[in-house]
């Protein structure tokens, strides 16, 4: 199945992606990030986009890291895609700041994001988020407590934050 007229469905009905958008995409290594850029990499010449993404080391598992590492290289190498590879020790930045190591690597992906959205001008920055991350996050949401605006789940774009795969299934 080509998901790539799903992503461009999406995207048109919330307004994600525009004509000569630069567009950085958090790249992990893994199935959601992967699929994400290549889809992108083939509507770039459709929509005159620029594309780069980053990798993030989180310094917590160091060989499965630099494999990571490597492998998203070759890929953006493969895709004629500017890669920004950060380094960061996560477990040091949380113990310093007292918060645990998940909220402490995703406050700090995002600061990241913005920070390279403003240096090399990237008008938006793109994540794997898909449905059945939506389904988890709406679940986890219910089994804290949250009141209705917990219901609506992760938005398909807050601020220069977009996530093309969000009306798409893992699978």
């Amino acid at each position: 199945m080509d998901l790539l007229p799903k992503l461009i469905r999406f995207s048109e009905e919330h307004n994600l992606i525009a004509p000569h958008d630069s567009i950085l995409v958090a790249l992990s290594g893994g199935a959601d990030s992967v699929t994400l850029l290549h889809l992108l990499a083939r509507l770039r010449k459709k929509q005159n986009l620029t594309l780069a993404a980053v990798y993030v080391n989180h310094q917590l598992r160091k060989k499965a890291a630099k494999a990571e590492e490597l492998f998203c290289q070759q890929l953006c190498d493969s895709l004629d895609i500017e890669l920004h590879l950060v380094s960061a020790d996560i477990k040091a930045l949380a113990e310093k700041n007292k918060k645990g190591i998940e909220e402490t690597a995703r406050d700090y992906r995002y600061q990241l994001f913005e920070t390279l959205a403003l240096e090399y001008n990237y008008t938006k920055v793109a994540l794997g988020h898909h449905q059945n991350d939506q389904v988890e996050t709406i679940l986890f949401r219910i089994l804290r407590g949250t009141g209705l605006t917990g219901l609506k789940g992760i938005p398909p774009m807050r601020g220069f934050i977009i996530r093309p795969l969000l009306d798409m299934s893992k699978d």
